[in-house]
């Protein structure tokens, strides 16, 4: 599984008209919670070949690499400070 995070070309699936859910960590960040149960129950609702967008300001390693584990691909960017972190449902190979 291939997975990319720095600011260098996107990979192959990542598609802009693919994003189907954004969300934003910085208020529950900001008021002391997680948001690792709610990007895990929205990620279940994605269909192969859609994309999660993730906003944090720090990149969430643990959570990527949760994310990884329930096997999606990550790209993320940093933009104007912030972290945009997409989470992408592969299709299965038939």
């Amino acid at each position: 599984m291939n997975s990319s995070t720095n600011n260098t070309a996107s990979p192959q699936w990542f598609h802009e008209d693919k994003i189907t859910i954004r969300f934003d960590a910085r208020p529950i960040l900001a008021g002391g919670g997680h948001p690792l149960g709610d990007v895990m129950q929205q990620l279940t609702t994605l269909t192969p070949g859609d994309i999660m967008l993730l906003i944090t300001p720090f990149q969430p390693i643990p959570l990527i690499d949760k994310v990884k584990e329930q096997g999606f691909e990550v790209y993320s960017t940093i933009s104007d400070g912030l972290n945009h972190n997409y989470f992408c449902k592969i299709p299965l190979l038939t």
